[in-house]
């Protein structure tokens, strides 16, 4: 800080040794970012190991030629590590086993777990009141579906008073039922690619990715006039996250097609009243919005990126995820 060096300071490197038995070793070169209100360089060392450090500060002068400005012995202790790798931690009174990057919680361990696909034996928890779903993992260690691998914002039916059971279902009902259920076949399958549906007033509509629960209730996209991957209600899509359907649990094309490839048939789901206020341990994503224009699912990797990504600087979507599946602006 306030180092002078004749002429003008063109930059600020931090060089970073580990000392081990009396022994200096490098480990990294950080440049330095300088705030002119504070008149201060700066740099962030992330993902340290425990143990005693020494950093150099050096400033390069307009000439090119590099001055010690400071040296500073550092002692890193476990406190002043950032969370990373997995965490036991309670939420709602509840343990579950979480993966942290860098501090971050993350809120989708697909690659984190290496799944494959069509094998994995989930736990899947509909959060009714919250319009989100959780999917568990099982804990070897605990013994327990308690590990949060993905979290999904969804639409359940509109009538979110009701708490009765499947038995109650019929075509003039709009709630999705309350109980202990599985991925499993409806006497002709247990997915779908794309499912047709009969809605009360006679119409047929149609839902991607399509998985079979109890009765007439499937985890699918939002459901299209025709088989067309732009037939999308932009008004529907904007309601993911609040009751809106006639039972069945509504999701983006990526998450309703993440239920498809991952979740084995067998798996549980279980459906509760739930609480707004306690979505479930990863919380509720926020969602993707859509102007009245827009006839397609931000999320749907048919979609080009290069649609997506015009739309997306033309303010017409405020996200999108790519063919690869990498979020932009979500």
């Amino acid at each position: 800080k306030n180092a002078y060096i004749p002429g003008n300071i063109k930059n600020v490197k931090f060089n970073v040794y580990s000392i081990k038995n009396g022994k200096k070793t490098f480990v990294k070169r950080y440049f330095g970012v300088y705030s002119s209100k504070k008149n201060l360089y700066t740099a962030t060392m992330q993902f340290s190991d425990t143990g005693k450090y020494i950093v150099y500060a050096y400033g390069t002068t307009q000439w090119g030629t590099s001055v010690m400005l400071n040296r500073r012995n550092f002692n890193v202790k476990k406190k002043d590590l950032g969370k990373n790798g997995w965490r036991y931690e309670t939420y709602a009174g509840k343990t579950y086993k979480f993966y942290y990057q860098n501090n971050k919680k993350l809120t989708d361990l697909t690659e984190v777990l290496k799944l494959k696909k069509s094998v994995n034996k989930f736990k899947i928890v509909v959060n009714r009141a919250a319009g989100c779903v959780t999917v568990y993992a099982y804990d070897s260690q605990k013994k327990a579906y308690i590990i949060p691998i993905k979290t999904c914002t969804v639409s359940v039916g509109r009538d979110i008073s009701t708490v009765a059971g499947p038995s109650s279902l019929s075509s003039d009902t709009s709630f999705t039922p309350i109980g202990d259920f599985s991925i499993c076949t409806n006497g002709i399958a247990s997915k779908y690619t794309m499912k047709p549906m009969h809605e009360p007033d006679g119409s047929t509509v149609y839902a991607r990715w399509a998985s079979h629960i109890v009765g007439t209730v499937y985890f699918h996209a939002i459901a299209v006039s025709t088989d067309s991957h732009y037939a999308l209600n932009p008004y529907t899509y904007n309601r993911l996250g609040t009751p809106a359907s006639a039972g069945c649990v509504r999701m983006t094309v990526a998450d309703a097609k993440w239920i498809y490839d991952y979740a084995a048939v067998g798996s549980s789901v279980k459906i509760v009243t739930g609480n707004s206020s306690k979505p479930g341990p990863l919380g509720k994503n926020k969602t993707i919005t859509v102007s009245a224009s827009i006839n397609y699912d931000p999320t749907d990797p048919a979609v080009p990126n290069s649609t997506k990504r015009a739309d997306y600087k033309a303010g017409k979507i405020s996200g999108y995820i790519t063919s690869s599946g990498k979020k932009i602006g979500c």
